[in-house]
């Protein structure tokens, strides 16, 4: 799946912008904790520039939101997560970690017999989960990725949410972390320091857009894109690091019903097969070896 740049020519959009922070080239950090699903039209990553991302859900599937109620691991500010991600994708959840923190909830019990886990919540009816079929692909981390299905996010938290499930939206560039979710366009711009009179109309449209969007309740993997433009153009960032924390449950945009997590699956593979470069799942030679290890973990004594 590596980037074929030499037949793509580079869409610059922010090219004539200046900056004083005088930084040349770097990794950006993404973290995406936001209720979130797919829709299965593709967008295009930028070219010339190396994007990694960390999905905690396996296509089709939803996310268990344990991360921010973990009781083993020390909580890290979304700053903390996004400044860590400009070093590297060490800060995202392993398939052993995500497990360990579900089955330390004490309203999950584990069924060894069938492979099943169950959630108890006060006011809901038991939800039994396989393993084997649920974590499938689960903490994937997707290399030089070109292109990808479209994800939609919710900005703001939904009535009846816990505050746990508080959106989250952050990055960092050059260890400068910016909250997306929490400061606006003009933060934005005296954060990394732009020469505003190098800013054309045009420009700052595209990037308000973005904020807009944000205010508004719901941005999708386009709007994103935006800030991968910005600072490729800008400051000749090279690569990008995403985790991305938000449920991937699937809309099939021809039928406008949500997909089980076995046919979007088979709507990924089937769309790969025309795209190879598409991003998003793991590889049947990588899934049986994940499969062991996640069983081995579960059957031990807690």
């Amino acid at each position: 799946m590596n980037k074929e740049n030499a037949e793509k020519p580079k869409t610059t959009f922010f090219e004539s912008i200046q900056s004083d922070l005088g930084i040349s080239g770097g990794t950006l950090g993404v973290f995406l904790n936001m209720h979130s699903h797919i829709i299965t039209t593709q967008v295009e990553y930028p070219t010339n520039l190396v994007v990694n991302k960390n999905n905690v859900a396996p296509c089709g599937a939803e996310t268990i939101h344990t991360f921010r109620k973990s009781k083993l691991r020390p909580r890290l500010s979304s700053e903390e997560i996004a400044i860590r991600l400009t070093q590297g994708l060490d800060v995202c959840y392993t398939i052993e970690q995500y497990l360990e923190d579900i089955l330390s909830d004490k309203y999950v019990t584990y069924n060894k017999k069938d492979g099943t886990f169950v959630e108890f919540k006060k006011g809901y009816p038991p939800i039994a989960i396989s393993v084997s079929e649920f974590f499938e692909g689960a903490c994937t981390t997707l290399s030089n990725i070109d292109d990808t299905f479209t994800k939609s996010y919710d900005t703001k938290i939904k009535p009846g949410d816990h505050i746990e499930n508080t959106p989250e939206f952050t990055i960092a560039f050059g260890g400068i972390p910016f909250n997306m979710l929490e400061e606006g366009i003009d933060a934005f711009l005296d954060r990394f320091r732009i020469r505003k009179e190098t800013v054309t109309a045009p420009q700052l449209d595209l990037l308000t857009s973005l904020f807009t969007k944000i205010e508004e309740g719901r941005i999708f993997t386009i709007d994103i894109n935006i800030l991968l433009y910005f600072f490729r153009d800008v400051f000749g960032a090279t690569q990008v690091n995403i985790f991305d924390v938000g449920c991937a449950q699937m809309i099939y945009e021809q039928q406008g019903r949500l997909l089980s997590k076995a046919d979007a699956v088979r709507v990924f593979e089937g769309n790969r097969r025309q795209n190879p470069r598409l991003g998003y799942g793991g590889t049947k030679r990588k899934k049986n070896k994940r499969n062991t290890k996640k069983l081995k973990l579960l059957n031990r004594p807690h």
